[in-house]
């Protein structure tokens, strides 16, 4: 997984879990939660909400329930913003800002993203591929 603060890759260790199994039509045994994470490199907190196969250990002493990866499903949840792909110096800032935007807000909002996506595109291709058309067709 990609730190949301730092972008540095790293293997999502979980520092706690809350699991809660839920009924579901396609799988069995399965479960939503929530999983806190600390990233390696810039020691900084992500909390994320997952899905996936549900366990729990029945021993009285250490009982633990939780999700067994892989998650079927993963959403950030705090920060709720995330660095995003950063540019290249030699992209030019008119469609950098709006790239590195696009990327920012994408898990929050796919069509944000996808508004700014196209509107990068659509810049390039008036100014430097000179096609001035007013749309993208």
């Amino acid at each position: 997984m990609k730190c949301p603060y730092c972008g540095i890759e790293f293997y999502m260790e979980s520092y706690g879990t809350i699991a809660n199994s839920i009924e579901s039509d396609e799988h069995e045994n399965w479960a939503e939660g929530f999983i806190q994470t600390q990233c390696p490199n810039c020691e900084e907190y992500s909390l994320y909400y997952v899905q996936g196969e549900y366990y729990t250990n029945d021993d009285p002493m250490n009982f633990i329930d939780g999700i067994r990866e892989p998650y079927h499903e993963i959403k950030l949840l705090y920060p709720q913003t995330s660095v995003g792909r950063i540019l290249s110096s030699y992209v030019p800032n008119e469609y950098k800002d709006d790239f590195e935007e696009s990327s920012r807000v994408l898990d929050i909002s796919p069509k944000a993203s996808a508004a700014l996506s196209r509107r990068c595109l659509q810049r390039f291709l008036h100014n430097r591929m000179k096609i001035g058309m007013s749309t993208l067709n």
